[in-house]
This record gives structure tokens, C-alpha cells and sequence, in this order.
């Protein structure tokens, strides 16, 4: 082998280190970034639950009064 095929050689050799060096930096910045995204959303739907529930019972207690305000007209 020539000088320049072995610099090449080592040339591409340190281009494919360099390369996974950054695509694994780039998945592990990828996989942080989805956690929190994931979290937010976690958060959200937990929020969404809370005030469905708090709709459904603010329902209930006013057609437990309005019952009671019926029964108590009779």
C-alpha cells in the first residue's frame, strides 16, 4: 500500500468514529427529548382525568340537589 491509500485508510478510519461518536450523542439527545415529551403528555392526560372527574362530580352534586330541592317541594 502507498503513503496516501494508508492515509486515507486511517482518514476513513477516524470519519466512521468521529460519525458514530455523533449519531450516538444525536440518539441519546433523541431518547432524552422523547422522555419529556412523553412526561408532558403523562402530565397532561393526568390533568384531563382530574377534570373530568371533577366535571362529573360537580354534575352529580347538582342533580343530588336538584332532587332534593324536587323532594322537599312535594
Amino acid at each position: 500500500m502507498t503513503d496516501l491509500s494508508c492515509e486515507l485508510k486511517t482518514l476513513r478510519l477516524h470519519m466512521d468514529a468521529r460519525f458514530n461518536e455523533q449519531r450516538a450523542n444525536f440518539e441519546t439527545q433523541l431518547h432524552t427529548a422523547v422522555e419529556k415529551v412523553n412526561a408532558r403528555m403523562d402530565a397532561q392526560t393526568h390533568l384531563l382525568i382530574g377534570m373530568q372527574v371533577a366535571i362529573f362530580l360537580a354534575l352529580v352534586a347538582l342533580i343530588a340537589s336538584a332532587l332534593i330541592m324536587l323532594a322537599t317541594d312535594v
